[in-house]
């Protein structure tokens, strides 16, 4: 399912990673990747299928959450999908739950 990249991520190529006319992907592995925005924003983002629909959830922003941390998230994640949890929609619900306890 996903296309990966020849070398993995480093936090040189992050770091290196500027801003152009349009957003752009740099692909680490097994789903994540971090889209440069044209803003300069550096998003973490996690492409997986969940009953072969293709969805995306941000897992955060650089440098607020590293590569490894980021890679930690991911195993989560997919350790999530395996037992049939779908991430965004756990993610969702949390934070929908955390709404709720503030009331």
């Amino acid at each position: 399912m996903y296309k990966e990249p020849a070398h993995a991520l480093t936090d040189a190529d992050i770091d290196n990673a500027k801003p152009s006319h349009s957003n752009y992907k740099l692909i680490d592995k097994n789903g994540l990747y971090l889209l440069i925005k044209t803003t300069g924003g550096k998003l973490w983002r996690l492409k997986y299928l969940f009953n072969d629909i293709e969805r995306s959830v941000t897992l955060g922003t650089y440098p607020a959450m590293s590569l490894s941390q980021a890679r930690t998230l991911c195993e989560q994640h997919h350790a999530d999908i395996a037992i049939g949890i779908d991430p965004s929609f756990k993610r969702k619900t949390l934070k929908q739950l955390d709404i709720f306890s503030l009331l």
